[in-house]
C-alpha cells in the first residue's frame, strides 16, 4: 500500500439541520432507525451515521461522501444506500467496481446492485463495514 493512500470522509453537498444526524454523533444518540458504517484505513476507524435512505458515494472524487485517495479507486466508485434494515450497494463504475469480502475473506466485484444485512466493502485498502440499524428496522 502507498503510504500516501488514505481516505478522507467529508461532509455531503446537502446542508444538514440540528435534527439531521451527522458524521460526529456518538451511536448512544444516533435516531433508531440509522445505520452505521465505518471506514478502516491507514489513518485508522471512522464511524458515520447513515439515515434510511441518505445515499453515501464512494470514490477519489472529492465531492464523494466517503474520499478514496488511492490511484485504483476510480473518482465515481460505488453509492451506498441504507434500506431498511440493511444497505444497497451500487457499484457506478462498471471496469472498475467496489468489491465486497465473502464469507472465506475473498473479494469478488459488486457487478449488480446488492442487497444485503451487514458486509465488508473494499475500494483499494480502504473498507467500509456496513452494519444494519441497531433497532433492526
Amino acid at each position: 500500500m502507498d503510504s500516501n493512500a488514505r481516505s478522507d470522509v467529508t461532509e455531503d453537498a446537502a446542508p444538514t439541520s440540528p435534527q439531521d444526524p451527522s458524521t460526529t454523533l456518538p451511536p448512544d444518540t444516533l435516531p433508531a432507525d440509522a445505520g452505521s458504517l465505518v471506514v478502516v484505513d491507514a489513518s485508522g476507524r471512522r464511524p458515520i451515521a447513515v439515515p434510511e435512505g441518505r445515499p453515501i458515494s464512494i470514490g477519489s472524487d472529492p465531492a464523494s461522501t466517503i474520499v478514496v485517495r488511492e490511484a485504483v479507486v476510480p473518482p465515481a466508485c460505488a453509492i451506498v444506500v441504507r434500506a431498511g434494515p440493511g444497505w444497497l450497494v451500487t457499484s457506478v463504475d462498471p471496469a472498475n467496481p467496489i468489491r465486497i469480502l465473502d464469507d472465506t475473506g475473498r473479494s469478488r466485484p459488486v457487478l449488480d446492485e446488492l442487497g444485503l444485512r451487514s458486509g465488508t466493502l473494499v475500494a483499494g485498502a480502504t473498507r467500509i463495514l456496513l452494519e444494519p440499524p441497531a433497532s433492526g428496522s
